[in-house]
């Protein structure tokens, strides 16, 4: 269930043109080659999971937590990539087998960071979304 909806959130950004190949499932890793900008690096996390009904005891609702790292050589190519995370993100409703999403909602936005982990530093900006899904009956 969990797998299923990330699997659908990474789908919708690899569907855009302009990140095709660019989208990572996951940190990048620090200790393997390093990666080179352009790049959106996608977590998704469970923030919370309920049986909202006493009868159940299994999962009836999802609440995820997504956060995307727009990764470029400089500011305005993360600006461009974050952009197209949001234009994707924000306002669109999965399709989840079994289950019922709500439409992607946007969280929030951080500036433009350096990556001091690497020479020369790339900037990413971070854009944070949040989904419900509820199982569908």
């Amino acid at each position: 269930m969990i797998r299923a909806h990330k699997a659908a959130l990474l789908a919708r950004l690899r569907a855009d043109p302009a990140m095709v190949g660019k989208v990572i499932d996951g940190l990048v890793d620090p200790n393997a080659a390093p990666v080179l900008p352009p790049y959106v690096a996608v977590t998704v996390a469970t923030n919370h999971f309920d049986a909202e009904r006493e009868s159940s005891e299994t999962p009836t609702m999802l609440e995820f937590r997504v956060t995307a790292h727009s990764v470029g050589v400089d500011t305005d190519q993360a600006g461009y990539f974050s952009e197209h995370v949001i234009g994707q993100f924000a306002g669109w409703r999965p399709v989840v087998t079994g289950w019922a999403p709500s439409a992607v909602k946007h969280y929030r936005s951080m500036p433009a960071m350096p990556d001091t982990s690497v020479n020369p530093a790339p900037q990413y900006i971070t854009d944070v979304f949040t989904l419900t899904s509820r199982r569908a009956t």
